[in-house]
């Protein structure tokens, strides 16, 4: 799939992939912005969803045994991927909540099967994941007007 001029994420790979942008600054971006999952029940991205809904997992392209959360960047690409994933929709979310969805041991697979997709391994998806689940509690125990509890 090419790359479409209003996908961010995407241009952004492609500067990745040219050596003219670090996969921190990826990660900066992807964490602020709006994904695609696939799974098996509409969700509204912030509230737990029924414990039967299913996220849409993919394997390690090294063919490692490694599950991946599938992102996408935009609708179309995760409508794209669909084939390969009958009994899935796609959802869209904040990205910061898919990585609090990750359980130990998987990764994140942006784009999958796409040229412009990115791979995060699981030690570094973990790693995000915890800083998300750390801004998530520091957000909790924020008073009215940004002050902490005491």
């Amino acid at each position: 799939m090419t790359a479409p001029t209003d996908d961010p994420l995407v241009a952004l790979l492609a500067q990745l992939r040219a050596g003219q942008r670090t996969q921190s600054e990826f990660l900066q971006l992807l964490l602020k912005s709006r994904v695609w999952l696939l799974m098996t029940a509409e969700w509204d991205g912030r509230s737990v969803p029924d414990a039967a809904t299913r996220l849409l997992l993919v394997s390690d392209p090294g063919g490692e045994a490694v599950e991946n959360i599938a992102v996408f960047s935009a609708r179309e690409r995760a409508v794209a991927f669909q084939p390969h994933a009958p009994g899935f929709q796609p959802v869209e979310i904040d990205a910061f909540m898919a990585f609090l969805g990750l359980r130990d041991g998987q990764g994140m697979i942006v784009n999958p099967r796409d040229e412009l997709g990115f791979r995060l391994a699981p030690k570094a998806a973990s790693q995000v994941r915890d800083g998300a689940y750390k801004v998530l509690q520091g957000m909790k125990t924020d008073k009215p007007g940004g002050k902490p509890d005491a």
